[in-house]
This record gives structure tokens, C-alpha cells and sequence, in this order.
């Protein structure tokens, strides 16, 4: 039971009251630790068996400080554990730490180390020394480092793609450029002026590059190329017809049989080799002896009419076109009776019948005189064509020439 305290001043408890009392004291002080029991670390061994966030405690002060504490006290242990507010925020002077993960909110002070991530909203514009630009443009930033100068560029890191560069110095040959400022002057310092150094556009050129046969290459048309070769014909031999490993060699084959009408040089007159004669040479070679043997003959009868004057009784010459009578003897006249026939008249008493020997020629080369009948006074001939005796046609050119013996 329970301790019996004295309801009325001045009354004692009695007997069984007071042994009352004691017992429970001594029933209670049987429940108590002993005194060994109550070490710190018996407390702390006790405490941790119900540790945990359904224990019930409540720390109000750690480390002798208060979650919400934001100046700690002179000497004061600066390990300590920081809090945050019913806000969720915490407050501190000097963060020294590694943070993973964002930072949402205002940062007042200094940061030394290193960040990484994205910040915004900053009321100070982060220096050079500091990682930044010290502007918040971006012309600020291209002055700031130099990108609008190109001359503050490293010159190994230079990387030009499209636009315009105006206002500079021409580039010389030995540093990449063309010395020039006008395609026309750049051709010039280049060596490739169209025309003088290089050949100009032309559509042909296109066909020579497009051409893939082999062979001798001939322009068809205006603007194409074309390969042939050369083959051979009848009588001929030919090596190398496509002229890939040297010249093409044309020979005729030994013995060749011609057909057709071959055509060959025509020698000049007198020549005397082994060269083939053409009919051209022939004819000149006959013509020549013609006119030769022709002179012999008129030289030679020329002499015998004067060596036979006594015994040639009459003779003429005369024009075989017009009858003109060039010489005669014992002639009186002469009449074209008909085309190429000719009756000559004889001085009477000349002849005593018509049993007289003639002869006669003409001085062209178409024609030949020819005897028709004789009377004592009369003689007709007739001029016919070579190798004739009756194609009877006037004679046109040259003379005609009659002998006459008894």
C-alpha cells in the first residue's frame, strides 16, 4: 500500500500505520538500480535499445547549442550539426564542403572550389579571375576575349567557312593566295592565262577526256574525237595501224596485182630509169618522136623534091582549110569538090594520059592523103582520118602536100 502521511496535526500515526509506511519503502527502494547501475555508460547502453524515431526523446540543445543557432559562442566547437528550419532552409556562415546535387535559392558570399552545374539569377557578373567573361552580352564577351580581332586569333587555329573577307592585303603565292585581287591578274601570277597558258573551255576537249579506244584520233564534227586505225587493201601491208607503238608503216606486197586504173608519177620527158612509165609519159615520148620523124620526113622529102625537080613533073603544098597555095609546079589550081576531098587541076601538056605516080601527106596528125582518080589535068585526093582509107574529113589544120611523077 501506499504511504500513510497524518491527515490532523497533532495526531501520530499509529503502529501499524508507521510499520506500514516503512514496508513500502522498502518494497520501492527493492525496485530501485544500485548505484553502479547508473553510469554514463550504462545510461548510453540503455538509451541506444530504444534509439530510433520512435523513441519519444526530444534533444533540444546538441552540443550544448540550439538547432537554430546562427553565432556560435566564443570557443565553441565548431563541428557541429547543422539544422533546418521549419522552412526547410538552413543558415551559416562559411560552407567548407563537397555538395552533389542542386542548390535552389539565394547564395550570399564567396564560393571557392569548384562548381559544377548551372547557376542563374546571380547578382554579381563573375570575373575573368573568377571563370567568368565580366560581361553579359554577347558583343561584350567577343570584345572582352578578343574574337572580333582576328589578328588575337592562333594562327594554327584559324578555321574560315563561307562569308566574305574584304580590305586585306592580296595573299602571296608562298602563303596560300594568288598575289591578286582580280581573277584576271590571279591567272597572270599563276601562270594560267586563257589562251597563252592553258587551253580554254571547249567542248571538243570534253569529247578528247570522254574518249576510252585506243588508235588515231580524228575529229569527226565540229566538237567530237574519234579514234580509227588504219586497215589494209588489196596489195598493201600495214603495221602498227593504230599507231600505239610507233608510226603506222604502209608497203605495197611483192608482186601486187592491180586492177582498176592505178595512177602513178609521170616522169619527165628523156628520163631513161627504172621508174614506172605512165601512159602520160608515153604519149609524150611518142609525140615527141612523131614530131621528130615528122620533121625528118619533111626535111627528107623536101630534099628529094629538090633533088627530083628535073624528073618530078608537079607537085604542091597548100592550105588544107582555106586552098591557099603555099608552093606548086605545073598546078594551076586547086577546088574543094566536097568535105576532105580535094581535085587538084594540072597544066595541060604536063602529063600525056592520066598514068602518072602521086604521093601526098598531110602536115597534121589526124589525117592521111589518099588517091582518087587522074586525068592528064586533073588529080582528086581525099583527106581521111588515121588508120582509115574511107572516113573521108576535111582536113582543118596544116598543110597538104602532092607529088607527082610520070
Amino acid at each position: 500500500m501506499p504511504i500513510v502521511y497524518r491527515v490532523v496535526q497533532g495526531r501520530p500515526l499509529t503502529i501499524a500505520e508507521a510499520d506500514g509506511n516503512f514496508q513500502y519503502v522498502e518494497e520501492q527502494l527493492a525496485l530501485k538500480l544500485d548505484s553502479s547501475d547508473y553510469t554514463a555508460a550504462e545510461i548510453l547502453t540503455r538509451l541506444l535499445t530504444v534509439d530510433g524515431s520512435t523513441s519519444g526523446l526530444d534533444s533540444q540543445y546538441l552540443h550544448g547549442l540550439s538547432p537554430h543557432s546562427t553565432v556560435l559562442p566564443v570557443g565553441a566547437n565548431k563541428s557541429s550539426v547543422v539544422t533546418r528550419n521549419s522552412d526547410g532552409n538552413f543558415i551559416a556562415n562559411t560552407i567548407t564542403s563537397n555538395l552533389v546535387g542542386n542548390v535552389t535559392g539565394n547564395l550570399t558570399g564567396n564560393v571557392t572550389g569548384n562548381v559544377t552545374g548551372n547557376a542563374t539569377g546571380l547578382s554579381t557578373i563573375l570575373g575573368l579571375s573568377n571563370g567568368g567573361t565580366g560581361t553579359t552580352t554577347v558583343e561584350g564577351i567577343r570584345t572582352l576575349i578578343g574574337l572580333n580581332t582576328m589578328g588575337l586569333q592562333p594562327s594554327t587555329n584559324v578555321s574560315i567557312t563561307g562569308g566574305t573577307i574584304t580590305g586585306i592585303t592580296p595573299l602571296s603565292i608562298s602563303n596560300g593566295g594568288t598575289g591578286a585581287n582580280s581573277d584576271n591578274l590571279a591567272r597572270v601570277n599563276l601562270g594560267l592565262v586563257i589562251g597563252q597558258d592553258v587551253q580554254g573551255f571547249a567542248p571538243i576537249l570534253t569529247s578528247l577526256s570522254a574518249l576510252s579506244t585506243t588508235g588515231i584520233v580524228v575529229k569527226s564534227d565540229g566538237t567530237t574525237l574519234i579514234s580509227r586505225s588504219l586497215t589494209a587493201g588489196s596489195n598493201i601491208s600495214i603495221s602498227n595501224g593504230n599507231a600505239i607503238s610507233g608510226n603506222p608503216t604502209i608497203s605495197l606486197v611483192s608482186s601486187p596485182a592491180l586492177s582498176g586504173t592505178p595512177t602513178a608519177p609521170t616522169a619527165t620527158f628523156g628520163t631513161n630509169t627504172t621508174q614506172i612509165a605512165t601512159t602520160a609519159f608515153v604519149k609524150t615520148a611518142t609525140d615527141n618522136l612523131d614530131t621528130s620523124l615528122r620533121s625528118y620526113v619533111d626535111t627528107e622529102i623536101a630534099d628529094a623534091v629538090s633533088a627530083f625537080t628535073d624528073s618530078a613533073k608537079a607537085w604542091i603544098v597548100f592550105d588544107g582549110s582555106d586552098l591557099t597555095i603555099k608552093a606548086q609546079k605545073n598546078i594551076q589550081s586547086v577546088v574543094l569538090q566536097s568535105e576532105g576531098r580535094y581535085s587538084i587541076n594540072i597544066t595541060p601538056g604536063v602529063f600525056a594520059n592520066g598514068n602518072f605516080v602521086a604521093a601526098g601527106m598531110a602536115s597534121d596528125d589526124d589525117h592521111n592523103v589518099v588517091y582518087v582518080s587522074s586525068t592528064s589535068t586533073n588529080l582528086v585526093i581525099n583527106t581521111v582520118d588515121n588508120g582509115s582509107s574511107n572516113n573521108v574529113s576535111q582536113t582543118t589544120q596544116g598543110d597538104v602536100r602532092v607529088i607527082m611523077f610520070a
